[in-house]
């Protein structure tokens, strides 16, 4: 499918995997969405602005089939060091006619970023987190409104999803994880919302009594119970 390609709009980002490898990685962009091509373990090699334009240029030699002329643009992020590879890039003869192209994925992270320092945005995203946070530290209380999920018609549980900053997308999932859980966690705090923690601990619920105590104080989520009592 690349090879048929006139036009290569090459996709380039440096990033780790799960186990600590540094991994860099080139998708090449079409008609029909994002085509993987490569993911290599950059090992202990030290990646400069100019070992960087290196790196790519070489695979790009092999991508094109020493066909330069037809990498019609490469995107990036938008950390300093990309922006100093373009720069060492266009000393290239071969892509003085590309264009280099800022993330707009990274571009639009960081606008929802600025827009969630909005006070409104912020205090309700805030008090969210604080809710998942409390019951995502304390195995037993997940687990009792895991079965208040299933009491009101959830055929499965459903998770609670933690923002992370790194992490698109998760801001928006953590408010939808609250909203999605809203019967729950309002029966959740009917139930065990004026209790102190060893009452909470004792109370007879239809779980099982298998599942581990855990003493975790749940305050953040009584505190925050105005945020999703009114949903």
């Amino acid at each position: 499918m690349i090879a048929a390609m006139d036009l290569l709009n090459i996709i380039t980002d440096e990033s780790s995997n799960i186990r600590g490898f540094r991994i860099c990685n080139i998708s090449v962009h079409s008609p029909s969405g994002s085509l993987y091509y490569l993911s290599e373990d950059l090992c202990a090699k030290q990646m400069t602005a100019a070992a960087a334009a290196q790196w790519l240029r070489n695979h790009l030699l092999v991508l094109s089939n020493v066909n330069l002329s037809c990498i019609n643009s490469i995107i990036t992020d938008t950390c300093a060091l990309m922006f100093a590879m373009w720069v060492e890039m266009q000393r290239f003869v071969e892509f003085k006619h590309c264009l280099f192209i800022p993330c707009d994925s990274h571009g639009i992270q960081l606008l929802v970023k600025d827009l969630l320092q909005i006070p409104l945005f912020q205090d309700t995203l805030q008090k969210a987190q604080k809710i998942v946070k409390a019951f995502r530290h304390s195995l037993l209380q997940y687990a009792r409104l895991r079965e208040f999920q299933l009491q009101y018609g959830d055929k499965r549980h459903k998770s609670l999803i933690l923002s992370v900053i790194t992490r698109w997308g998760t801001q928006f999932r953590l408010i939808q994880s609250v909203i999605n859980s809203k019967d729950a966690l309002k029966r959740y705090a009917h139930e065990f919302g004026d209790l102190p923690p060893k009452k909470r601990l004792t109370r007879q619920l239809s779980i099982s009594s298998k599942i581990p105590s855990s003493g975790v104080r749940l305050n953040h989520c009584e505190s925050c119970c105005s945020l999703w009592m009114r949903c």
